[in-house]
């Protein structure tokens, strides 16, 4: 169906729409261009959208929802099924949302549209995208029943650390599954298993995160996860792979920062063995008198 352009400008003109509204729609084509050939349709879609939510009865009409249809405008889209009453929305303003594809809107649509607006086309939709960040998201802010499995699996998925990660912090027991912390070890990703020995509470850490990260011998994630960890998380594992790294920087700021508990003689000897005169100078100038010794 095509909504010509002077049969729209005709009904906002009769019915007293904004001049700026008008000025807008009163550059299409006066020969019936249809609204799919209007190169920018998104300050079309917002009025049409406004007048949805703003006209009187007297002054709506279907043909307003159809356009604003045929504008494919994710944004207004929404905004419609958020703010429309109950007699103007429809299922074909759902629908049009689900063919974008856009999977910040649909994840929007399922945290903020009413129950009977929601449908779990929208919720395979999203998954369908696969988009990690909105998949989390979904995982945190849906509702309990309007999340399924099915979100889980395809986060896993993607493959992606840092939603993984996100998803440990953030998601309630309820929706969270080991399956995850799985998914996040296979990555190798130091900077997210790091985060993840810091953030992720103990029912959900487990020692293979930390034998994931010391796999990945990044001197710079095994020294913050020796600053940061709980000491029930950490192990001497961590100590020992930052020590094989033999990378100085990471070595002095390990026995500057580290706890007592977690320090050994080996993190000196190791820094000494580098032979880094700038890193054994400030050693010597600001590690604590435990630690420092004259073989420096």
């Amino acid at each position: 169906m095509k909504l010509l352009g002077s049969e729209i400008l005709k009904d906002c003109q009769k019915w007293g729409a904004c001049k700026e509204a008008i000025g807008w729609i009163g550059r299409w084509d006066k020969d019936c261009i249809s609204i799919e050939d209007v190169p920018d349709k998104s300050w079309v879609a917002w009025y049409l959208y406004l007048a949805g939510r703003e006209w009187s009865d007297e002054r709506f009409s279907p043909a307003i929802r159809d356009a604003l249809i045929l504008t494919g405008n994710t944004w207004n889209l929404y905004l419609t099924g958020c703010e429309w009453k109950d007699e103007r929305f429809t299922p074909e303003i759902r629908d049009a949302l689900i063919k974008t594809g856009d999977a910040q809107y649909l994840y929007l649509a399922g945290r903020n549209w009413k129950d009977g607006r929601f449908t779990p086309e929208i919720r395979d939709a999203l998954i369908k995208t696969g988009d990690a960040e909105y998949l989390c998201l979904a995982g945190r802010d849906w509702k309990d029943e309007r999340f399924t499995p099915e979100i889980r699996d395809a986060l896993i998925k993607t493959g992606d650390a840092r939603y993984l990660c996100y998803a440990g912090c953030d998601w309630k027991d309820v929706k969270f599954s080991p399956e995850i912390s799985d998914a996040l070890i296979k990555t190798g990703d130091a900077r997210y298993l790091s985060y993840a020995g810091c953030e992720w509470k103990d029912g959900r850490f487990s020692p293979e995160i930390r034998d994931a990260l010391t796999k990945t011998g990044d001197a710079e994630h095994l020294y913050l996860a020796g600053r940061d960890w709980e000491d029930v998380k950490f192990s001497p594992e961590i100590r020992d792979a930052l020590i094989k790294t033999g990378n100085a920087w990471y070595l002095y700021l390990a026995g500057r920062d580290w706890e007592d508990v977690k320090f050994s003689p080996e993190i000196r000897d190791a820094l000494i063995k580098t032979g880094d005169a700038q890193y054994l100078y400030l050693a010597g100038r600001n590690w604590k008198d435990g630690r420092f010794s004259p073989e420096k």
